[in-house]
C-alpha cells in the first residue's frame, strides 16, 4: 500500500470514527447500506453515506463540521466521478425507494455538502 492510500484509509478511519462518536452521542443507528439495492456505478458512494448520511439535520452539519476537510475533498471528487448519483437520486425519491436507508443516507449525504 502507498502513502497516499493510507493517508486516504486515515482520513476514512478518522471521518468514521467522528461521525460514529457524534451519533452515538444522540441515539442515532445507522443501519447497514445495502449495495444490491444501488447501482453499481453509486456502489462505491455507500462507504460515505454510512458516515456522512445522517438524517438529524444538527448531527449531520456537527459532523461535515468536525471531520477533516481533505475527506470531504474525497467524497466530492467520488461523487464527481459518479455523476449519475443525481439523477439516481432524484428518480428514487420519486417513488418508494425514498424509504430505503442507502437513497436516504445517500440524499441526506448529498445535502451536506450542498449538492442536493
Amino acid at each position: 500500500m502507498n502513502s497516499q492510500s493510507s493517508n486516504v484509509d486515515e482520513l476514512i478511519a478518522t471521518a468514521k470514527h467522528v461521525s460514529e462518536k457524534m451519533r452515538a452521542e444522540v441515539g442515532i443507528i445507522m443501519p447497514t447500506l445495502n449495495s444490491a439495492r444501488v447501482p453499481p456505478a453509486i456502489r462505491p458512494l455507500l462507504q460515505h453515506a454510512e458516515i456522512l448520511g445522517v438524517g438529524d439535520d444538527g448531527t449531520r452539519d456537527e459532523i461535515f463540521e468536525t471531520v477533516p476537510r481533505e475527506y470531504l475533498d474525497i467524497v466530492t471528487d467520488a461523487i464527481a466521478a459518479c455523476p449519475e448519483v443525481f439523477d439516481w437520486s432524484r428518480k428514487s425519491e420519486a417513488t418508494e425507494a425514498k424509504h430505503l436507508p442507502e437513497v436516504a443516507a445517500i440524499g441526506w449525504m448529498l445535502l451536506g455538502l450542498n449538492l442536493s
